[in-house]
């Protein structure tokens, strides 16, 4: 039987519904799932760096995530947490700037937000520097680690070229350390820093020698150095006493001047205007440094006013010919080169073998400086010897293609500085030679060296004769050299192989000179007869030649070319075939002869006769050599050069003028430049100049163009103060001409026999009054001759100083012997009035004499020396006793200050100090005109105002 169980439920109070009510067994269901909401980020928008970390990114979410996604998919190297859904990671790659859902969802549902993601490159590092920009090293020693300081994020470091061997740079820190085992010179090393950005890098020197002894001095041959604004200066080579590795200058050198690192030369055009200042300047080596050393003192100043183009400023001493440029140094060292077609000057500088911006040495153990050789020019190159090197330029506008430092301008083992180097240009311009003790050096013109042989080729191995050598192309031609007395080395360049021609006969014959071509050379005996002997470069002998060569014989005695040689003595110029005794021209009563090239010249009584060498033929031209200058002698031609026998050129060299030899077939002369300025005078508001070619030209310093000039060669001008007189002797003293400016025209004429020709004139400030010194007789008188105000014979006096006014005269006398007595006698309108003991310099007004005093000054000397100078009276009484230096003339400027042309400087008459100076190169003295100084300054006449 079923049984039915009925159970039935009560409802207590409180129950209700379905879901609650009654006791809580464990069986009830959980609450539903809220979907989350709200979603954002610490960082809506990222700028990340490639392979830099990003700051992680954190989100904010209402209610429960089960999980984060992100679409698209992040830049790589950044990852999304799907847990938490941060953000983090480094980025790889760079991306453009995005946007990004993240989405945050549970069971019931998700939440979205937007962050944009941009990954950029890093930025490239910055300012990178090594605490030791240059290092000198030594072998096998250790150097102090060089560590590098950089802005920004490193990843690499490298270097290029490689470091010398030893030496390293770690990859990660930049660190340059190691110790070199090789010798490498002195080069420039790249450092590169770099990231994915980008790099910067850092320039370091190194050089590794063996560890050298300290360098212990430097010396600069200018020890001055005074130029202007687009003037390029003679590069300063330093001679040393000690190797140098490395130099440098502190301070910096004004714009447009560099010194090389590597020679210490410093050169350049200025491009901007620098007060005076010292430099100092700095040698290094493996060893050491000198410590600091005074270098030169430069200043720079602006352009000059230049009136005139004047050419040489001294006596002409080279001159060189080559497709059509002419090239003049005067014994100064000043240089030109001249357009030979338009005779315009293309370049010009200064060799730095004279003048007071060169010194020679006087350190400690440092010896005197030898003058540079003459300068060279062929094909397309010049070569111009300056202290301790060459500086080379290109012959068709002169501009530097380098400045080689000779290898002989450095110490000898005595620590005595050595500049015994000789150097050749080769005949065709390709190449410079430096012969010398420590060996033989060739360069290319731009100055790299393509050949270097050891051995002492400064003075023979073998005898006490020296070497002597010819630079041909393509080879070095070197007799009584390394190989011996009696033979010929003949070295290839630039492969640098040498071989010897067969021996010449060394115990009786000696060399005595090349062809002037290098196509053969002489030799001669050392017993009478003298015999002239003719070999071929292979060292074949040709023939003789009898000729006596005089002990100590002068250049031009023989020579040779080609086909022919040539013998002169006796006044007489013989030519022969090469190796024949039968002569094929005799030129009888020379004085002189020239030799350029293939062209030979002789300049008789007659004629001046040019012939031509260059065939198997002579041909020889007479002509009539003019003189360059009116009422003057004729200077002395010395300097000669020719391109070919129709093309050359001479120099009168005491005139500094350059004939065009062809311009004399024509008829009408032509000459380079204007000449010397021979004389320079001023007064108010004028100046006038006296030039070489035979010109006066007047100026007024405010206008460049020229007021007017005159035909007359002068070797002495006066202008009255008020510059509307001006007083004009010839060159010769056969004439005084007083004109009338500014119309030029002659307002009174002297003239002199050859028996009492003018030696000495004076022109009085107004004008009005002129002293003469003619033959034995001093006069003074008006400037129109007459009447006689004072005249004395024989002269007392070899000059006569007028006061501005012309009533007062000053002589200068002298007696005695060893040590004369020397006394100024002064003149009133003719009648002496007092003696004053010393010499006069000039007048400063019409009221006062300055006159010098001199005396013995102990320790006894052989000469009279000077002790000052005073103010006199014309009645001699002592007015002051300025402390000036030792003047020669003057000219009054003010009433307390006066200009000394010897000395280019104006002086107070109160406190003797200089007032103004002169900035610029000074060739010779000049003059006052109005508020200028008008003086010579590097073949220009200048105007500066003071």
């Amino acid at each position: 039987m079923n049984a039915v169980v009925v159970i039935v439920f009560l409802l207590l109070p409180g129950m209700q519904g379905c879901g609650g009510g009654g006791r809580d067994n464990g069986n009830s269901n959980p609450p539903p799932l809220i979907a989350p909401s709200g979603l954002s980020y610490s960082q809506p928008a990222i700028a990340a760096t490639m392979n830099h970390a990003v700051t992680a990114d954190v989100p904010t979410v209402t209610g429960t995530v089960d999980s984060y996604t992100v679409a698209p998919a992040l830049p790589a190297g950044l990852f999304l947490n799907s847990s938490t859904g941060i953000i983090s990671g480094t980025p790889t790659a760079i991306s453009a700037k995005t946007s990004y859902t993240l989405t945050a969802a549970n069971a019931s549902g998700s939440t979205t937000t937007t962050i944009q993601i941009t990954v950029s490159l890093p930025t490239p590092p910055t300012d990178l520097s090594y605490s030791q920009p240059t290092i000198d090293a030594a072998t096998n020693v250790p150097i102090a680690n060089d560590i590098p300081s950089v802005s920004g994020d490193v990843t690499s470091y490298a270097v290029n070229p490689a470091l010398p061997a030893g030496l390293n740079l770690s990859s990660t820190t930049g660190v340059i350390s190691g110790t070199p085992t090789a010798l490498a010179p002195l080069a420039s090393y790249t450092v590169t820093a770099s990231n994915a950005g980008g790099s910067a890098s850092a320039a370091i020197l190194i050089s590794v020698t063996v560890l050298l002894p300290a360098p212990t001095a430097i010396a600069y041959p200018q020890t001055m150095i005074s130029t202007y604004v687009g003037q390029e200066i003679t590069p300063d080579i330093p001679g040393t006493a000690g190797t140098i590795t490395r130099f440098s200058v502190t301070p910096a050198l004004p714009p447009g001047l560099n010194m090389d690192s590597s020679t210490g030369v410093i050169s350049g055009t200025p491009t901007a205007a620098a007060a005076q200042a010292v430099y100092v300047v700095t040698g290094y080596n493996s060893g050491g440094s000198i410590g600091a050393v005074v270098g030169p003192t430069i200043t720079v100043t602006q352009p000059p006013t230049i009136l005139l183009q004047l050419g040489n400023p001294f006596q002409i001493t080279t001159l060189r010919f080559a497709n059509s440029r002419v090239f003049s140094q005067d014994y100064s060292g000043f240089w030109i080169l001249w357009d030979y077609e338009s005779g315009a000057i293309l370049a010009s500088g200064d060799a730095g073998m004279g003048g007071a911006n060169v010194a020679h040495f006087s350190i400690p153990s440092v010896s005197t400086s030898t003058l540079p050789q003459a300068p060279a020019m062929s094909g397309g190159t010049i070569a111009i010897g300056i202290p301790g090197g060459v500086q080379v330029r290109s012959s068709s506008d002169g501009h530097v293609l380098s400045t080689i430092v000779s290898p002989g301008f450095q110490s000898d083992p005595n620590g005595i500085l050595s500049d015994n180097d000789s150097w050749q240009l080769a005949s065709d311009g390709s190449y410079i030679s430096f012969e010398g003790q420590s060996g033989l050096f060739v360069y290319t013109p731009v100055g790299n060296l393509v050949l270097s042989r050891t051995g002492d080729y400064h003075d023979s191995l073998n005898s006490n004769l020296h070497p002597s050598f010819f630079a041909a192309p393509g080879q070095v031609q070197v007799a009584d050299g390394p190989a011996g007395d009696s033979n010929i080395e003949i070295i290839s360049v630039p492969g640098g192989v040498s071989t010897v021609s067969k021996a010449y006969d060394g115990q009786s014959q000696f060399f005595q000179g090349w062809f002037t071509d290098g196509t053969g050379f002489f030799t001669s005996n050392n017993e009478p007869p003298i015999t002239l002997s003719v070999y071929s470069i292979s060292g074949v002998q040709l023939g003789n030649v009898p000729q006596y060569i005089p002990s100590g014989y002068t250049p031009n005695t023989f020579g040779g070319i080609g086909k022919w040689v040539w013998t002169y003595g006796t006044n007489t110029l013989s030519i022969y075939p090469a190796g024949s005794t039968a002569s094929a021209l005799v030129i009888t009563n020379v004085g002189r002869i020239f030799n350029a090239g293939t062209t030979l010249a002789a300049s008789s009584s007659s004629a001046f006769s040019v012939i031509d060498l260059s065939d198997t033929t002579l041909s020889s031209t007479n002509y009539t050599i003019p003189p360059p200058i009116n009422n003057a002698e004729t200077p002395t031609l010395i300097p000669f050069a020719a391109a070919s026998n129709t093309e050359w050129v001479i120099a009168f060299a005491s005139q500094g003028v350059i004939l065009d030899g062809a311009s004399l077939s024509s008829g009408s002369p032509r000459f380079f430049g204007n000449g010397l300025g021979l004389s320079i005078t001023g007064g108010a508001g004028r100046a006038a100049i006296a030039t070489g070619l035979g010109k006066i030209f007047y100026f007024d310093p405010a206008d460049t163009t020229p007021e007017g000039s005159i035909g007359l060669t002068s070797g002495r001008l006066e202008l009255s103060t008020d510059g509307s007189v001006l007083a004009a002797s010839s060159q010769d003293g056969t004439l005084l001409n007083i004109y009338s400016i500014p119309s030029g025209t002659v307002s009174y004429a002297f003239s002199y026999p050859a028996t009492g020709l003018l030696s000495g004139f004076t022109l009085s400030g107004s004008g009005t009054t002129l002293g003469q010194i003619q033959g034995s007789t001093l006069e003074v008188t008006p400037v129109s001759g007459t009447p006689v105000i004072l005249s004395l014979t024989p002269s007392p006096s070899t000059t006569v100083l007028l006061s501005p006014d012309g009533t007062l005269a000053a002589m200068n006398r002298s007696t005695g012997g060893l040590y004369p007595t020397l006394t100024v006698a002064v003149y009133l309108n003719g009648q002496q009035i007092s003696t004053i003991s010393g010499t006069a310099v000039g007048w400063i007004d019409n009221g006062r004499l300055l006159v010098n005093s001199y005396g013995l000054v102990p320790p006894i000397v052989m000469r009279l020396s000077y002790t000052g100078c005073a103010i006199y009276s014309p009645t001699g009484t002592v007015l002051g006793t300025p402390p000036l230096p030792e003047l020669g003339s003057i000219q009054p400027v003010t009433s307390d200050t006066i200009y000394a042309p010897g000395w280019n400087a104006i002086y107070s008459l109160t406190t003797g100090k200089t007032t103004w100076t002169n900035p610029y190169s000074a060739g010779s003295g000049g003059a006052i005109a109005g508020p200028y100084v008008v003086f010579e300054s590097e073949g220009r006449v200048i105007a500066v105002k003071y």
